[in-house]
C-alpha cells in the first residue's frame, strides 16, 4: 500500500477510519510506503508548523516518519512492469 498525504495525516489525527485501514493493511501483512511527493508534502506540513509556532506537531510528524519507507516512485513503476517487489530504504536511520 503506499500511503499518500491525506492518509498520513488522516494517521497524525487519529482518525477512526484511516486507523482502522492501517490495522488491515497490517494484519494482512501487507507492505506500506510512501513516496518523494508525500515525503515532499509533509516537509511542508512540517515548515508550516514550524512558522506557526506549532513544533510539538511538527516533531510528533518528524518522529511518525521514521518508521515509514521510502519507494522511488521511478523505481516502483519499473519494478511492477516487471512483477517484481518495490525496493525501499529507511527514510530515518
Amino acid at each position: 500500500m503506499i500511503a499518500d498525504t491525506s492518509f498520513i495525516i488522516d494517521l497524525m489525527r487519529r482518525d477512526e477510519a484511516a486507523l482502522e485501514k492501517l490495522s488491515e493493511i497490517v494484519d494482512r501483512g501487507l507492505g506500506h510506503y510512501i513516496t518523494s511527493p508525500t515525503v515532499m508534502e509533509l516537509a511542508v506540513v512540517v515548515l508550516v508548523a514550524e512558522l506557526s509556532k506549532k513544533g510539538r506537531e511538527s516533531r510528533r510528524l518528524l518522529k511518525e516518519s521514521r518508521n515509514l519507507e521510502f519507494l522511488d516512485s521511478t523505481e516502483l513503476i519499473v519494478r511492477y512492469s516487471k512483477g517484481q517487489e518495490p525496493v525501499t530504504t529507511p527514510i530515518m536511520n
